[in-house]
């Protein structure tokens, strides 16, 4: 457990981070998983296709919920646990920009990972405590850890968060292709 955090890395540099975090529901020992539900769901962020709205998050339909709580052998009217959460990891996400509180170690460590494998567009995910990622790191006696480097790195996570400042990254990439040999010649600026 921990914080989640893709690093944008974009021809061996670290442009961007941010904390992925999936909807989740608490228990507080009274309400059902559809109270808990709707209260989530009344975040004035969550739109619809019924309740248009300039929002960055979906509403949870209780349908889509109803069959994934099945599988587990849950229900909508079960109470949970005071504590007890339930993420919803079928649900989209809510990411919030982390780029200027990342500690430079781990945009360096990203970097270097992205490097190591030869991949010179990638999302980096670390995972860890956030006095170790936004603080001090502990170097190898700390709990944060390098989960993922992908490949196919989601720009649109650092370029669109649901909070927190929109980064450059499309920009970024698109000057690394250019400056790549054999890329065709500039016909416009391209501002970074």
């Amino acid at each position: 457990r921990g914080v989640n955090l893709r690093v944008a890395v974009i021809g061996g540099q670290a442009v961007a981070a941010a904390e992925i975090r999936r909807p989740m529901l608490r228990g507080d020992g009274r309400s059902t998983i559809q109270a808990l539900l709707e209260t989530l769901n009344a975040d004035p962020r969550r739109g619809s296709w019924r309740r248009p709205a300039l929002t960055s998050l979906d509403q949870i339909e209780t349908e889509d919920l109803e069959a994934r709580l099945a599988a587990s052998n849950l229900s909508l009217q079960q109470v949970p646990a005071p504590g007890q959460e339930l993420e919803i990891s079928f649900e989209e996400l809510e990411v919030i920009d982390r780029s200027d509180e990342l500690h430079g170690h781990w945009l360096a460590l990203a970097a270097e990972a992205a490097r190591l494998l030869g991949v010179d567009v990638a999302g980096v995910d670390l995972m860890g405590p956030a006095e170790e990622l936004f603080g001090s790191p502990k170097g190898e006696d700390g709990l944060t850890r390098l989960l993922e480097i992908n490949a196919l790195p989601a720009l649109h996570l650092h370029a669109l968060p649901t909070q927190g400042k929109a980064r450059p990254v499309f920009e970024a990439f698109v000057a690394y292709c250019l400056q790549m040999p054999g890329a065709p010649p500039v016909r416009a600026d391209v501002m970074v």
